[in-house]
C-alpha cells in the first residue's frame, strides 16, 4: 500500500522531510483481502489494512490504496469489508 512510487509522488504533497520520508519507507505495508461465495450464491471481499503509525496523512493515503484494491476484487453486488487497523 505504500510502494515506492507512491511516496515519491505523494511525499512533496506531504509535506515530508527526509527522515520522515525514510520512516514511511520502513513500515512496507500490504492489503490481504479473502474472496468467498456466501451460501446464497453472493460473494463478500474481506480485507485486512495495517496503516502506517506516522504521519497520519500517510495513513490516509494507504487507506486509499487499499480501498480501490477491494474495489478492483469487489462486483456491483459483492459485499466489501475493510478493517483498518492503526
Amino acid at each position: 500500500m505504500n510502494p515506492r512510487r507512491l511516496r515519491q509522488a505523494r511525499a512533496a504533497d506531504l509535506g515530508l522531510g527526509r527522515v520522515d520520508r525514510l520512516k514511511w519507507a520502513k513500515e512496507q505495508r500490504g492489503c490481504l483481502a479473502l474472496q468467498v461465495t456466501l451460501p446464497e450464491g453472493r460473494s463478500a471481499v474481506l480485507a485486512n489494512l495495517h496503516t502506517t503509525a506516522y504521519p497520519e496523512a500517510a495513513a490516509e493515503i494507504e487507506l486509499e490504496q487499499a480501498l480501490a484494491f477491494v474495489d478492483e476484487l469487489s462486483g456491483a453486488s459483492d459485499i466489501s469489508i475493510l478493517v483498518r487497523i492503526d
